[in-house]
Protein backbone atom coordinates (compact mmCIF):
# COMPACT_ATOMS: atom_id res chain seq x y z
CA UNK A 1 0.00 0.00 0.00
CA UNK A 2 1.57 3.05 -1.20
CA UNK A 3 -0.62 5.69 0.17
CA UNK A 4 1.08 7.69 2.79
CA UNK A 5 -1.92 8.96 4.27
CA UNK A 6 -3.28 5.61 5.13
CA UNK A 7 -0.24 4.98 7.44
CA UNK A 8 -2.45 5.62 10.53
CA UNK A 9 -4.86 3.13 9.31
CA UNK A 10 -2.24 0.23 9.11
CA UNK A 11 -0.79 1.33 12.68
CA UNK A 12 -4.11 0.90 14.31
CA UNK A 13 -4.10 -2.47 11.98
CA UNK A 14 -0.87 -2.94 14.01
CA UNK A 15 -2.47 -2.59 17.80
CA UNK A 16 -5.77 -3.96 17.36
CA UNK A 17 -6.72 -7.12 19.13
CA UNK A 18 -7.04 -10.80 17.43
CA UNK A 19 -9.10 -12.67 18.69
CA UNK A 20 -10.47 -15.93 17.93
CA UNK A 21 -14.12 -16.14 15.62
CA UNK A 22 -15.58 -18.22 18.96
CA UNK A 23 -13.90 -14.67 21.17
CA UNK A 24 -15.68 -12.72 18.82
CA UNK A 25 -18.33 -14.90 18.78
CA UNK A 26 -18.26 -14.22 22.62
CA UNK A 27 -18.24 -10.39 22.76
CA UNK A 28 -21.55 -9.94 20.74
CA UNK A 29 -23.61 -12.52 22.79
CA UNK A 30 -26.12 -9.68 23.90
CA UNK A 31 -26.86 -9.54 20.12
CA UNK A 32 -27.23 -13.39 18.94
CA UNK A 33 -30.36 -15.83 19.36
CA UNK A 34 -29.59 -19.87 19.36
CA UNK A 35 -31.85 -21.55 16.75
CA UNK A 36 -33.59 -24.54 18.22
CA UNK A 37 -30.78 -27.02 16.50
CA UNK A 38 -27.65 -25.77 17.50
CA UNK A 39 -26.85 -22.41 15.39
CA UNK A 40 -26.90 -19.04 15.64
CA UNK A 41 -29.41 -15.49 14.66
CA UNK A 42 -28.95 -12.10 14.85
CA UNK A 43 -30.47 -9.06 13.63
CA UNK A 44 -28.23 -6.38 12.11
CA UNK A 45 -30.16 -2.41 11.77
CA UNK A 46 -29.32 -2.67 8.35
CA UNK A 47 -30.61 -5.14 5.78
CA UNK A 48 -28.79 -4.47 2.59
CA UNK A 49 -25.68 -2.65 1.21
CA UNK A 50 -25.67 0.71 0.52
CA UNK A 51 -24.89 0.63 -3.23
CA UNK A 52 -26.32 4.02 -3.78
CA UNK A 53 -23.45 5.62 -0.67
CA UNK A 54 -20.36 3.74 -2.05
CA UNK A 55 -17.91 6.04 -3.73
CA UNK A 56 -15.16 3.84 -5.66
CA UNK A 57 -12.03 6.29 -5.74
CA UNK A 58 -8.79 6.09 -7.95
CA UNK A 59 -7.31 8.93 -6.90
CA UNK A 60 -8.31 10.49 -3.41
CA UNK A 61 -8.71 13.64 -3.11
CA UNK A 62 -8.63 15.92 0.38
CA UNK A 63 -11.76 15.38 1.35
CA UNK A 64 -10.76 11.24 1.07
CA UNK A 65 -8.19 11.86 2.79
CA UNK A 66 -9.69 14.10 5.72
CA UNK A 67 -12.38 11.11 6.19
CA UNK A 68 -9.98 8.31 6.69
CA UNK A 69 -8.25 10.73 9.05
CA UNK A 70 -12.07 11.08 10.75
CA UNK A 71 -12.68 7.91 10.90
CA UNK A 72 -9.26 6.52 12.05
CA UNK A 73 -9.56 9.00 15.07
CA UNK A 74 -12.76 7.68 15.88
CA UNK A 75 -11.35 4.40 15.65
CA UNK A 76 -8.81 5.21 17.75
CA UNK A 77 -12.15 6.06 20.67
CA UNK A 78 -12.83 2.28 20.41
CA UNK A 79 -11.68 -1.22 21.59
CA UNK A 80 -11.46 -2.73 18.46
CA UNK A 81 -10.87 -6.10 17.18
CA UNK A 82 -9.75 -7.47 14.22
CA UNK A 83 -10.22 -10.39 11.88
CA UNK A 84 -7.30 -11.92 9.43
CA UNK A 85 -8.51 -14.63 6.69
CA UNK A 86 -7.42 -15.38 3.15
CA UNK A 87 -9.53 -14.83 0.54
CA UNK A 88 -9.07 -17.97 -1.57
CA UNK A 89 -7.02 -20.36 -0.71
CA UNK A 90 -3.72 -18.41 -2.24
CA UNK A 91 -5.61 -15.64 -3.82
CA UNK A 92 -5.38 -12.07 -1.53
CA UNK A 93 -5.37 -11.91 2.46
CA UNK A 94 -7.79 -9.90 4.18
CA UNK A 95 -8.28 -7.52 7.50
CA UNK A 96 -11.18 -6.27 9.24
CA UNK A 97 -11.13 -3.95 12.05
CA UNK A 98 -14.23 -3.10 13.86
CA UNK A 99 -15.74 -2.45 17.34
CA UNK A 100 -15.07 -5.06 19.92
CA UNK A 101 -19.31 -4.88 20.57
CA UNK A 102 -19.70 -5.84 16.78
CA UNK A 103 -17.56 -9.08 17.09
CA UNK A 104 -20.60 -10.95 15.44
CA UNK A 105 -19.89 -8.86 12.05
CA UNK A 106 -15.97 -10.25 11.92
CA UNK A 107 -17.09 -13.95 12.83
CA UNK A 108 -19.53 -14.10 9.90
CA UNK A 109 -17.47 -12.73 7.79
CA UNK A 110 -14.63 -14.73 8.61
CA UNK A 111 -16.61 -18.28 8.11
CA UNK A 112 -16.61 -17.28 4.54
CA UNK A 113 -13.19 -17.36 4.49
CA UNK A 114 -9.82 -19.38 4.62
CA UNK A 115 -7.59 -19.59 7.59
CA UNK A 116 -4.97 -16.44 7.43
CA UNK A 117 -1.45 -17.07 5.15
CA UNK A 118 1.65 -15.27 6.05
CA UNK A 119 1.68 -12.96 3.10
CA UNK A 120 1.74 -9.15 3.14
CA UNK A 121 -1.90 -7.73 3.53
CA UNK A 122 -3.84 -6.90 0.89
CA UNK A 123 -7.18 -5.62 1.66
CA UNK A 124 -8.06 -3.95 4.33
CA UNK A 125 -11.68 -2.60 5.35
CA UNK A 126 -12.45 -0.61 8.65
CA UNK A 127 -16.41 -0.90 9.85
CA UNK A 128 -17.36 1.69 11.91
CA UNK A 129 -21.55 1.26 12.72
CA UNK A 130 -22.43 3.63 14.60
CA UNK A 131 -20.72 6.87 12.55
CA UNK A 132 -23.50 8.89 12.31
CA UNK A 133 -23.96 8.99 8.15
CA UNK A 134 -23.66 6.02 5.93
CA UNK A 135 -21.01 5.82 3.46
CA UNK A 136 -19.09 3.13 2.27
CA UNK A 137 -15.31 4.93 1.09
CA UNK A 138 -13.32 2.65 -1.80
CA UNK A 139 -9.62 2.94 -1.84
CA UNK A 140 -9.82 0.93 -4.82
CA UNK A 141 -6.03 0.64 -6.04
CA UNK A 142 -4.81 0.91 -2.54
CA UNK A 143 -7.37 -2.18 -1.42
CA UNK A 144 -9.00 0.07 1.60
CA UNK A 145 -12.27 0.39 2.43
CA UNK A 146 -13.77 2.44 4.89
CA UNK A 147 -17.53 1.34 6.02
CA UNK A 148 -19.61 4.17 7.75
CA UNK A 149 -22.97 3.49 9.60
CA UNK A 150 -23.65 0.10 8.42
CA UNK A 151 -23.82 -3.40 10.32
CA UNK A 152 -24.60 -5.34 7.50
CA UNK A 153 -22.36 -8.34 7.13
CA UNK A 154 -23.01 -8.30 3.34
CA UNK A 155 -21.20 -5.16 3.29
CA UNK A 156 -18.41 -6.48 4.78
CA UNK A 157 -17.66 -9.37 2.36
CA UNK A 158 -18.41 -7.75 -0.24
CA UNK A 159 -15.80 -5.24 0.90
CA UNK A 160 -13.14 -7.68 0.02
CA UNK A 161 -14.36 -9.52 -2.88
CA UNK A 162 -15.37 -6.23 -4.90
CA UNK A 163 -11.15 -5.35 -4.31
CA UNK A 164 -10.48 -9.05 -5.14
CA UNK A 165 -12.60 -8.89 -8.53
CA UNK A 166 -10.50 -5.72 -9.58
CA UNK A 167 -7.18 -6.13 -8.28
CA UNK A 168 -7.26 -9.54 -10.31
CA UNK A 169 -8.32 -7.69 -13.61
CA UNK A 170 -5.26 -5.87 -12.78
CA UNK A 171 -2.92 -8.75 -13.04
CA UNK A 172 -4.62 -9.80 -16.49
CA UNK A 173 -7.19 -11.85 -15.28
CA UNK A 174 -11.20 -11.03 -14.56
CA UNK A 175 -13.42 -11.52 -11.19
CA UNK A 176 -16.37 -13.18 -12.27
CA UNK A 177 -20.20 -12.71 -10.19
CA UNK A 178 -20.73 -16.64 -11.05
CA UNK A 179 -21.13 -20.04 -9.43
CA UNK A 180 -18.52 -22.43 -9.78
CA UNK A 181 -19.10 -26.67 -10.60
CA UNK A 182 -17.20 -29.51 -11.47
CA UNK A 183 -18.99 -31.77 -13.33
CA UNK A 184 -17.52 -35.58 -13.66
CA UNK A 185 -19.11 -37.62 -16.08
CA UNK A 186 -18.03 -41.22 -17.49
CA UNK A 187 -16.79 -39.51 -21.01
CA UNK A 188 -14.80 -37.08 -18.89
CA UNK A 189 -14.66 -33.48 -16.85
CA UNK A 190 -16.04 -30.32 -16.82
CA UNK A 191 -15.96 -26.97 -15.42
CA UNK A 192 -18.43 -25.06 -15.99
CA UNK A 193 -19.53 -21.32 -14.80
CA UNK A 194 -22.86 -19.73 -14.30
CA UNK A 195 -23.67 -16.10 -14.20
CA UNK A 196 -27.23 -14.74 -13.23
CA UNK A 197 -28.64 -11.77 -10.90
CA UNK A 198 -30.27 -11.83 -7.86
CA UNK A 199 -33.73 -14.42 -7.85
CA UNK A 200 -32.84 -16.15 -11.62
CA UNK A 201 -31.49 -19.58 -10.27
CA UNK A 202 -27.63 -19.41 -9.85
CA UNK A 203 -27.41 -20.88 -6.44
CA UNK A 204 -30.47 -23.34 -7.45
CA UNK A 205 -28.22 -24.16 -10.68
CA UNK A 206 -24.80 -24.12 -9.07
CA UNK A 207 -25.67 -26.85 -6.73
CA UNK A 208 -28.08 -29.12 -8.50
CA UNK A 209 -26.68 -32.67 -8.52
CA UNK A 210 -27.94 -32.44 -12.50
CA UNK A 211 -29.45 -35.87 -11.93
CA UNK A 212 -26.16 -37.40 -11.98
CA UNK A 213 -25.26 -40.64 -9.97
CA UNK A 214 -22.30 -42.44 -8.92
CA UNK A 215 -19.33 -42.47 -10.37
CA UNK A 216 -21.02 -39.44 -12.13
CA UNK A 217 -21.58 -36.46 -9.95
CA UNK A 218 -21.66 -32.44 -10.33
CA UNK A 219 -19.66 -30.89 -7.08
CA UNK A 220 -19.78 -27.31 -6.37
CA UNK A 221 -16.87 -25.01 -5.72
CA UNK A 222 -18.35 -21.52 -5.21
CA UNK A 223 -21.87 -19.81 -5.30
CA UNK A 224 -20.47 -16.21 -5.77
CA UNK A 225 -17.14 -14.91 -7.09
CA UNK A 226 -14.94 -16.46 -8.60
CA UNK A 227 -11.03 -15.29 -10.29
CA UNK A 228 -10.80 -16.08 -13.60
CA UNK A 229 -7.18 -16.86 -14.50
CA UNK A 230 -4.73 -15.55 -17.56
CA UNK A 231 -3.70 -19.46 -17.52
CA UNK A 232 -7.50 -20.60 -17.93
CA UNK A 233 -7.91 -21.49 -14.34
CA UNK A 234 -11.41 -20.17 -12.00
CA UNK A 235 -10.21 -19.53 -8.49
CA UNK A 236 -12.84 -19.56 -5.33
CA UNK A 237 -13.14 -17.29 -3.19
CA UNK A 238 -15.22 -18.48 -0.35
CA UNK A 239 -14.99 -21.56 1.92
CA UNK A 240 -18.37 -21.01 3.07
CA UNK A 241 -21.74 -19.78 1.31
CA UNK A 242 -23.46 -16.37 1.87
CA UNK A 243 -26.81 -17.09 0.85
CA UNK A 244 -30.19 -15.24 0.34
CA UNK A 245 -32.81 -17.33 2.56
CA UNK A 246 -36.16 -15.90 1.43
CA UNK A 247 -38.54 -18.64 0.57
CA UNK A 248 -36.26 -21.82 0.96
CA UNK A 249 -37.95 -24.86 2.09
CA UNK A 250 -37.36 -28.49 2.47
CA UNK A 251 -39.33 -29.60 -0.76
CA UNK A 252 -38.35 -26.70 -2.80
CA UNK A 253 -34.67 -26.54 -2.30
CA UNK A 254 -34.28 -29.34 0.67
CA UNK A 255 -30.15 -29.80 0.34
CA UNK A 256 -30.02 -25.73 0.76
CA UNK A 257 -32.61 -25.99 3.15
CA UNK A 258 -30.87 -28.62 5.79
CA UNK A 259 -27.57 -26.92 5.61
CA UNK A 260 -29.74 -23.16 6.28
CA UNK A 261 -31.37 -24.96 9.25
CA UNK A 262 -28.13 -26.59 10.72
CA UNK A 263 -25.91 -26.74 13.97
CA UNK A 264 -23.19 -24.20 12.09
CA UNK A 265 -26.02 -22.17 10.38
CA UNK A 266 -25.28 -18.40 11.26
CA UNK A 267 -28.62 -16.68 10.52
CA UNK A 268 -28.56 -13.03 9.37
CA UNK A 269 -31.89 -11.16 9.69
CA UNK A 270 -34.29 -14.05 9.53
CA UNK A 271 -37.22 -14.34 11.80
CA UNK A 272 -37.17 -17.30 14.45
CA UNK A 273 -40.55 -18.82 15.65
CA UNK A 274 -39.97 -20.79 18.71
CA UNK A 275 -36.08 -20.13 17.81
CA UNK A 276 -37.13 -22.27 14.57
CA UNK A 277 -35.98 -20.56 11.34
CA UNK A 278 -39.47 -19.30 9.17
CA UNK A 279 -37.21 -18.48 6.13
CA UNK A 280 -41.24 -17.79 4.24
CA UNK A 281 -41.74 -14.70 6.67
CA UNK A 282 -39.90 -11.48 5.37
CA UNK A 283 -41.97 -9.23 7.01
CA UNK A 284 -38.87 -7.10 7.97
CA UNK A 285 -36.95 -7.83 5.04
CA UNK A 286 -36.62 -9.81 2.24
CA UNK A 287 -32.82 -10.16 2.16
CA UNK A 288 -32.76 -12.55 5.24
CA UNK A 289 -29.33 -14.36 4.65
CA UNK A 290 -27.23 -17.24 5.90
CA UNK A 291 -23.95 -18.21 6.07
CA UNK A 292 -23.82 -22.40 5.34
CA UNK A 293 -20.78 -24.39 5.53
CA UNK A 294 -19.26 -26.18 2.72
CA UNK A 295 -19.61 -29.47 3.99
CA UNK A 296 -23.63 -29.35 5.38
CA UNK A 297 -24.37 -28.96 1.52
CA UNK A 298 -24.39 -31.88 -0.54
CA UNK A 299 -22.03 -32.25 -4.06
CA UNK A 300 -19.39 -30.89 -1.81
CA UNK A 301 -15.82 -31.57 -1.66
CA UNK A 302 -12.92 -29.69 -0.16
CA UNK A 303 -11.94 -27.62 -3.36
CA UNK A 304 -13.27 -24.46 -4.59
CA UNK A 305 -11.24 -23.96 -7.37
CA UNK A 306 -11.74 -24.93 -11.09
CA UNK A 307 -8.57 -26.19 -13.17
CA UNK A 308 -10.46 -25.21 -15.74
CA UNK A 309 -13.26 -23.36 -17.40
CA UNK A 310 -15.05 -25.46 -20.19
CA UNK A 311 -18.66 -24.28 -20.26
CA UNK A 312 -20.56 -21.09 -19.34
CA UNK A 313 -24.32 -20.15 -19.15
CA UNK A 314 -25.41 -16.78 -18.27
CA UNK A 315 -29.03 -16.96 -16.67
CA UNK A 316 -31.49 -15.04 -17.79
CA UNK A 317 -35.54 -14.73 -16.78
CA UNK A 318 -36.93 -13.95 -19.52
CA UNK A 319 -40.97 -14.04 -20.27
CA UNK A 320 -42.02 -13.98 -23.50
CA UNK A 321 -39.40 -14.40 -26.73
CA UNK A 322 -35.62 -15.50 -25.23
CA UNK A 323 -35.14 -19.04 -25.99
CA UNK A 324 -35.16 -21.77 -23.15
CA UNK A 325 -31.36 -22.20 -24.30
CA UNK A 326 -29.15 -20.20 -27.02
CA UNK A 327 -25.81 -21.09 -28.21
CA UNK A 328 -23.58 -18.28 -28.63
CA UNK A 329 -20.73 -17.48 -30.78
CA UNK A 330 -17.28 -16.04 -28.17
CA UNK A 331 -18.20 -12.64 -29.27
CA UNK A 332 -21.77 -12.95 -28.81
CA UNK A 333 -20.77 -14.33 -25.74
CA UNK A 334 -19.21 -11.47 -24.78
CA UNK A 335 -21.91 -9.26 -26.02
CA UNK A 336 -24.25 -11.31 -23.46
CA UNK A 337 -21.98 -10.53 -20.88
CA UNK A 338 -21.74 -7.02 -21.12
CA UNK A 339 -25.84 -6.98 -21.70
CA UNK A 340 -26.29 -8.76 -18.30
CA UNK A 341 -29.70 -9.24 -18.72
CA UNK A 342 -32.89 -10.05 -16.87
CA UNK A 343 -35.58 -9.00 -15.48
CA UNK A 344 -36.44 -7.71 -11.64
CA UNK A 345 -37.35 -10.67 -9.67
CA UNK A 346 -39.37 -9.98 -5.64
CA UNK A 347 -35.61 -10.76 -4.60
CA UNK A 348 -34.32 -7.76 -6.36
CA UNK A 349 -36.81 -5.04 -6.08
CA UNK A 350 -40.50 -5.70 -5.48
CA UNK A 351 -41.58 -2.84 -6.78
CA UNK A 352 -40.23 -3.27 -10.49
CA UNK A 353 -40.71 -6.83 -10.43
CA UNK A 354 -40.97 -8.13 -14.35
CA UNK A 355 -38.98 -4.95 -15.92
CA UNK A 356 -36.01 -5.41 -17.41
CA UNK A 357 -32.70 -5.28 -16.07
CA UNK A 358 -29.12 -5.00 -17.40
CA UNK A 359 -26.02 -5.12 -14.91
CA UNK A 360 -22.55 -5.55 -16.62
CA UNK A 361 -21.31 -8.72 -16.66
CA UNK A 362 -24.40 -9.60 -13.81
CA UNK A 363 -22.04 -8.09 -11.74
CA UNK A 364 -23.38 -4.99 -9.47
CA UNK A 365 -19.75 -4.76 -8.09
CA UNK A 366 -17.33 -3.87 -11.48
CA UNK A 367 -14.91 -1.37 -10.44
CA UNK A 368 -13.09 0.87 -13.38
CA UNK A 369 -14.73 0.66 -17.38
CA UNK A 370 -17.45 -1.76 -17.65
CA UNK A 371 -15.88 -1.82 -21.28
CA UNK A 372 -12.58 -3.35 -20.11
CA UNK A 373 -15.10 -6.17 -18.41
CA UNK A 374 -16.38 -7.24 -21.68
CA UNK A 375 -12.87 -7.24 -23.62
CA UNK A 376 -10.84 -9.03 -21.27
CA UNK A 377 -14.13 -11.71 -20.67
CA UNK A 378 -13.97 -11.72 -24.97
CA UNK A 379 -9.98 -12.47 -24.56
CA UNK A 380 -9.98 -15.36 -21.49
CA UNK A 381 -13.20 -16.97 -23.30
CA UNK A 382 -11.01 -16.80 -26.93
CA UNK A 383 -8.37 -18.32 -25.26
CA UNK A 384 -9.75 -20.69 -23.06
CA UNK A 385 -11.98 -22.40 -25.87
CA UNK A 386 -14.68 -22.46 -23.79
CA UNK A 387 -18.14 -22.53 -24.86
CA UNK A 388 -21.04 -20.01 -23.49
CA UNK A 389 -24.91 -20.21 -23.60
CA UNK A 390 -27.87 -18.03 -22.92
CA UNK A 391 -29.78 -19.77 -20.53
CA UNK A 392 -34.08 -18.77 -19.69
CA UNK A 393 -35.15 -19.77 -16.50
CA UNK A 394 -38.24 -17.65 -16.74
CA UNK A 395 -41.07 -17.98 -19.39
CA UNK A 396 -41.56 -18.80 -23.40
CA UNK A 397 -44.32 -16.86 -24.66
CA UNK A 398 -45.20 -15.77 -21.40
CA UNK A 399 -46.95 -18.54 -20.39
CA UNK A 400 -44.66 -22.02 -20.70
CA UNK A 401 -42.95 -21.95 -17.56
CA UNK A 402 -39.32 -23.20 -17.54
CA UNK A 403 -38.76 -25.18 -13.93
CA UNK A 404 -35.80 -25.37 -12.22
CA UNK A 405 -35.42 -29.34 -13.23
CA UNK A 406 -36.25 -28.27 -17.03
CA UNK A 407 -32.94 -26.23 -16.59
CA UNK A 408 -31.00 -28.16 -14.83
CA UNK A 409 -31.76 -31.07 -17.48
CA UNK A 410 -30.48 -28.89 -20.19
CA UNK A 411 -27.38 -28.19 -18.71
CA UNK A 412 -26.74 -31.53 -17.62
CA UNK A 413 -27.26 -32.87 -21.87
CA UNK A 414 -25.28 -29.46 -22.40
CA UNK A 415 -22.24 -30.80 -20.96
CA UNK A 416 -22.60 -33.68 -22.21
CA UNK A 417 -22.59 -32.87 -25.53
CA UNK A 418 -25.98 -34.04 -26.46
CA UNK A 419 -27.53 -31.85 -28.23
CA UNK A 420 -27.56 -30.74 -32.06
CA UNK A 421 -28.77 -27.04 -33.09
CA UNK A 422 -29.87 -24.84 -35.50
CA UNK A 423 -29.20 -21.23 -36.71
CA UNK A 424 -31.96 -18.18 -35.45
CA UNK A 425 -32.85 -16.05 -38.27
CA UNK A 426 -33.96 -13.41 -35.95
CA UNK A 427 -30.68 -13.21 -33.61
CA UNK A 428 -27.43 -14.79 -35.41
CA UNK A 429 -27.04 -17.52 -32.79
CA UNK A 430 -28.05 -20.91 -32.20
CA UNK A 431 -30.95 -22.49 -30.83
CA UNK A 432 -31.64 -26.25 -30.15
CA UNK A 433 -33.01 -28.53 -32.14
CA UNK A 434 -32.93 -31.70 -30.12
CA UNK A 435 -31.37 -31.99 -26.35
CA UNK A 436 -31.51 -35.28 -25.33
CA UNK A 437 -34.58 -36.60 -24.54
CA UNK A 438 -36.58 -33.71 -24.11
CA UNK A 439 -39.20 -32.17 -26.38
CA UNK A 440 -37.81 -28.86 -27.54
CA UNK A 441 -40.59 -27.20 -29.69
CA UNK A 442 -42.96 -26.26 -26.49
CA UNK A 443 -40.30 -23.73 -25.64
CA UNK A 444 -40.16 -22.51 -29.18
CA UNK A 445 -41.50 -18.85 -28.33
CA UNK A 446 -42.24 -18.35 -31.58
CA UNK A 447 -45.10 -20.29 -31.87
CA UNK A 448 -46.97 -18.18 -29.16
CA UNK A 449 -47.20 -15.24 -30.93
CA UNK A 450 -48.45 -14.30 -34.38
CA UNK A 451 -46.18 -13.43 -36.85
CA UNK A 452 -46.01 -9.68 -36.52
CA UNK A 453 -46.33 -9.66 -33.12
CA UNK A 454 -43.21 -11.60 -32.71
CA UNK A 455 -41.37 -9.83 -35.67
CA UNK A 456 -42.46 -6.65 -33.31
CA UNK A 457 -41.21 -8.14 -29.66
CA UNK A 458 -37.81 -9.10 -31.77
CA UNK A 459 -37.26 -5.54 -32.87
CA UNK A 460 -37.84 -3.87 -29.54
CA UNK A 461 -35.90 -5.93 -27.99
CA UNK A 462 -33.01 -5.78 -30.74
CA UNK A 463 -33.57 -1.70 -30.29
CA UNK A 464 -33.13 -2.32 -26.14
CA UNK A 465 -30.18 -3.99 -26.51
CA UNK A 466 -28.15 -2.57 -29.08
CA UNK A 467 -29.18 1.02 -27.12
CA UNK A 468 -27.56 -0.58 -24.28
CA UNK A 469 -24.52 -1.44 -25.85
CA UNK A 470 -23.48 1.56 -27.28
CA UNK A 471 -23.45 2.83 -24.07
CA UNK A 472 -20.25 1.71 -23.51
CA UNK A 473 -16.99 3.52 -24.99
CA UNK A 474 -14.39 1.42 -25.49
CA UNK A 475 -15.87 -1.82 -26.14
CA UNK A 476 -14.91 -3.78 -28.95
CA UNK A 477 -16.63 -3.57 -31.87
CA UNK A 478 -16.72 -7.05 -32.64
CA UNK A 479 -18.55 -7.57 -29.40
CA UNK A 480 -21.26 -4.61 -30.64
CA UNK A 481 -21.86 -6.68 -34.07
CA UNK A 482 -21.86 -9.75 -33.32
CA UNK A 483 -25.64 -9.71 -32.55
CA UNK A 484 -27.53 -9.55 -35.44
CA UNK A 485 -29.20 -5.85 -35.37
CA UNK A 486 -31.13 -5.93 -38.81
CA UNK A 487 -34.40 -5.32 -37.93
Amino acid sequence: MEFPFLAPVLALRDKTLLPTVDQLLEYSLDRLEQTASGGIAVESQMTHRLAARTEIVFEPKIEHHQLVQKAVEQASKEDLVRADRNLGKTAFSTSLLLPKKYGWIAAYSAATLFDPKKKDLDFLTLCLPEWPEQKVLVLADAGVTLILGSDYVGEVKMSFLRLAMYHCKKQGGLGLHAGSKHVKLNTGEKGVLFFGLSGTGKTTLSTHDLFLREPEKSVVRQDDIVLWQPDGQALGTEQNFYVKTEGLGPQTHPGLYKACVSDKAMLENVELKNSIPDFSDTSRTTNGRAIVFRHDLPNTDDQVDLRKVDVIFFITRRRDIVPAVAKLSSEQAAAFFMLGESVETSAGDPTRAGQTKRVVGFNPFVVGNPADEGNRFLELLQKSGAQAYLLNTGRVGEKINITADVSAKLVEQIVRDNATWKPDADWGYFVPDKIGGLEMSALDPQQYYAPAAYKEKINALKAERKAWLDKFSGLKPEIVNAINWKT
